[in-house]
């Protein structure tokens, strides 16, 4: 519960961008919490090794379906619109990496 907190703040962290998330995404992976990796993926843009392997893990583990729903759970628990990340995994868009505001 308490990562589930953490995580929901990243959101609205300005420079999360900015951030090195790999080891976080990687844990996410061992413990079985692939909605939580997958909720990373916008942030993890500019690595694409461990965007690779996020997007192996939840596809060998986790069916799209249920994924979604896990997604549209956390949306419901307060975390932004997961959306993007549904579509990511579902088509293969490539993302964009986050940016730090330029008035940083």
């Amino acid at each position: 519960d308490k990562c589930r907190q953490a995580l929901k703040l990243l959101h609205f962290c300005p420079t999360a961008g900015d951030l090195n998330l790999t080891t976080l995404a990687q844990e996410c992976v061992r413990v079985g919490m692939f909605e939580l990796a997958a909720m990373l993926l916008p942030y993890l843009a500019t690595n694409t090794t461990t965007v690779d392997m996020v997007k192996k893990e939840v596809e060998c583990n986790v069916e799209l379906g249920e994924l979604s729903t896990k997604l549209r759970e956390l949306e419901n628990d307060g975390f932004p619109s997961l959306a993007n990340v549904d579509l990511m995994l579902k088509s293969g868009i490539k993302s964009e990496p986050c940016q730090s505001s330029p008035a940083l």
